[in-house]
């Protein structure tokens, strides 16, 4: 049996290598920690940067920063990329070396490339605190990359990302927008080209077109429009003044050219012009930067050939809540009509109605679209034959869609022959056109299957007895209730 003394020494010997461990552990984490803020080559918070140098084979580059706003200082004046340049802070503020060579006071930094660097970059940080590197166009066996720390007699290694962070250019940096304004209090768009092709104007939080109030417009489409200069983007700087008569015939400028004007409140205004070259590269002008820059393509063609026609709404003559509709008036292939109890569909006639077939209908209702609007006009031929109606009531008998089907007709789109009918909807007050084709899913007969003969037996009073309880069925009257007067 152990004695006293010998568990006490076991256990001191247990704490002690426990002990041991956790001291070695510690030492080894805080030895790692301290390994890893020692390969960072640019220990200052990003936050705390206000200005980056930068001299490679693209030239000089100088950033600062102006309160929130970092600022391009060389090789122009000019707003730079917010969210560029604090990515690439970042990475230069925590990217860290994989090596340190230290080859002692006798080595030649001419060995590693360090003599002739290709590119160096000087960050300072609000304190005035100064870092420089300098990156050598020199690689080792594993393509790494040798850099040089301030006045240190130390060569570092770093991965192919230091060429990348140190080969930066105006253009990666520079503020790419056409348009360095919000749109929250924009009032009004005009797009020309020699002649006005639309002025768009916001109303209620609506836009809708000036000369054309009463049509309605889709707005998810009409803002597409409307925010597209957000979506312009700088391919390249082309000018960096305003561009000369001769200038602007280069970039194949004239008095034709397709223009956008963008009114704020407060009578302020921004002009961008767009002309496409014999190359077919596409160039903006932006009155107020008083440069001329290349664009992408994508953006700009949508508006070249805008056609206003194509941004009004083709779903407002059908817009109603299929959760509203109780009663249904279908004049088609048949004539149905149908009312809606709790969640089942039923009809006036004999027969089964298929209430998810109902469902389904009244879906194809909500998704017709309009081919053609018939402005003005609010007769055509066949609307009043009543040969093809639907009608959608409420639990109270109000209207919900009341659609007349017309005359159908031919037209040719493209050297191919298509089928239109007219068409009245309640919700819209002129004719519009419809695609033949999108009617012909609403069948009538679809919705509802003839009554069998087993329908009838399971309708008929006998058929409720017969399907009663057996006990029910066979049950006689009790003593008692014979007895009763």
């Amino acid at each position: 049996m152990m004695s006293k003394k010998s568990h006490w020494f076991y256990l001191f010997v247990v704490l002690l290598c426990a002990g041991v461990f956790y001291f070695d552990y510690y030492r080894g984490e805080q030895s790692k920690e301290q390994k890893n803020k020692e390969a960072i080559l640019i220990p200052i918070l990003k936050e705390e940067v206000s200005q980056i140098e930068l001299k490679n084979s693209s030239g000089e580059l100088e950033i600062i920063k102006k309160e929130d706003q970092w600022m391009l200082k060389k090789p122009v004046e000019d707003l730079a990329a917010h969210d560029d340049v604090n990515g690439w802070i970042q990475s230069l503020t925590t990217e860290k070396s994989t090596e340190k060579i230290e080859p002692g006071d006798s080595f030649e930094w001419s060995t590693y490339g360090l003599d002739k660097p290709k590119s160096h970059v000087v960050v300072t940080s609000k304190t005035g605190k100064k870092i420089q590197l300098q990156i050598s166009e020199r690689k080792n066996f594993e393509g790494n990359s040798f850099i040089k720390k301030d006045e240190e007699n130390v060569v570092y290694v770093g991965d192919s990302l230091w060429n990348a962070l140190l080969e930066k250019s105006v253009q990666d940096l520079r503020d790419k927008r056409l348009l360095r304004e919000s749109l929250g209090e924009l009032e009004e768009v005009v797009i020309t080209q020699g002649q006005e092709l639309a002025r768009f104007v916001i109303k209620e939080g609506q836009w809708m077109l000036k000369d054309r109030p009463h049509w309605k417009l889709d707005q998810n489409k009409t803002r597409e429009i409307v925010n597209l200069i957000q979506e312009m983007k700088t391919q390249a700087f082309v000018l960096e003044s305003e561009p000369t008569k001769a200038q602007r015939a280069l970039y194949g400028f004239h008095p034709q050219s397709l223009k956008m004007t963008y009114s704020l409140k407060g009578a302020r205004s921004f002009v961008f012009e767009f002309a496409q070259d014999k190359t077919k590269k596409w160039y903006a002008w932006p009155y107020d930067l008083h440069r001329l820059v290349q664009i992408e393509e994508a953006p700009i063609q949508k508006i070249t050939h805008l056609n206003v026609e194509t941004l009004r709404d083709k779903e407002l003559p059908f817009i109603f809540n299929k959760e509203d509709v109780k009663k249904l008036h279908i004049i088609s292939d048949k004539k149905v009509e149908l009312s809606k109890e709790g969640d089942t569909w039923k009809a006036t006639e004999p027969g089964t109605v298929e209430t998810t077939e109902v469902n389904e209908f009244l879906e194809k209702l909500r998704q017709l679209r309009v081919a053609e609007f018939m402005d003005g006009k609010t007769t055509a031929p066949g609307l009043d034959a009543e040969k093809k109606r639907f009608t959608l009531t409420d639990a109270a008998g109000q209207n919900l869609l009341d659609l007349k089907i017309g005359t159908s007709f031919k037209k040719k789109e493209n050297k191919e022959e298509k089928s239109y009918v007219y068409a009245k909807s309640s919700i819209y007050p002129d004719v519009i056109v419809l695609k033949e084709e999108d009617l012909a899913g609403l069948v009538a007969a679809s919705l509802m299957k003839p009554k069998t003969e087993a329908d009838a037996k399971s309708e008929s009073p006998e058929s409720d007895l017969h399907h009663a309880s057996p006990s029910l069925k066979n049950e006689k009257p009790s003593s008692s209730e014979m007895d009763t007067p």
